[in-house]
């Protein structure tokens, strides 16, 4: 009979350091999403981007260098945000606003570990290319998810609007006399 060994290896897990990670569904959905998100508006695609921004977050961990049980962890939290989330970004325009932040945390999380990956290891391969496209649409892509937030934070208009009245000079010029 063998014997358990009931120690743990103090050595931090590796993952699969040979394996470049896989990283071109990542970049499919991740375009998906930035197609979805130029083309189309409201509540539902903003549902929708949530559902896909936790999947490729969710893509990105399988391939990161994490523990299994830190992958857990971090699986079970993403998840879990995002199916709470996907509820609350379907009630109000504040709540449109806090799952745009969620979204945007997501890919801030996501990006982070795209980029650990691909930097890990000293060959580059089409992966690579694949992820550091992936990292490149992400930072885009949470910019324009935080922007969202504060849109739908914010009581006014976010970005600036034009008038339409001609400007007239200010009494204040100096003009010749």
């Amino acid at each position: 009979m063998a014997a358990l060994n009931t120690q743990h290896d103090a050595r931090p897990y590796q993952g699969s350091a040979a394996s470049p990670g896989r990283f071109g569904l990542l970049l499919i959905i991740l375009t998906g999403s930035y197609l979805l998100s130029a083309f189309a508006t409201g509540r539902w695609i903003d549902a929708l981007r949530v559902i896909l921004f936790a999947a490729a977050a969710l893509l990105a961990l399988r391939s990161s260098l994490l523990s299994p049980r830190t992958s857990r962890l971090i699986l079970t939290a993403v998840l879990a945000g995002s199916a709470i989330m996907l509820a609350v970004s379907l009630t109000t325009e504040t709540g449109a606003g806090i799952a745009s932040i969620w979204a945007g945390l997501v890919l801030l999380f996501t990006v982070v570990l795209i980029v650990h990956r691909v930097l890990s290891i000293a060959t580059v391969t089409i992966q690579h290319i694949y992820g550091a496209l992936s990292a490149y649409l992400i930072i885009g892509l949470m910019f324009a998810a935080f922007f969202a937030a504060l849109n739908s934070l914010g009581g006014g208009h976010f970005f600036a609007e034009a008038s339409r009245q001609p400007r007239r000079p200010s009494s204040t010029s100096a003009s010749p006399r």
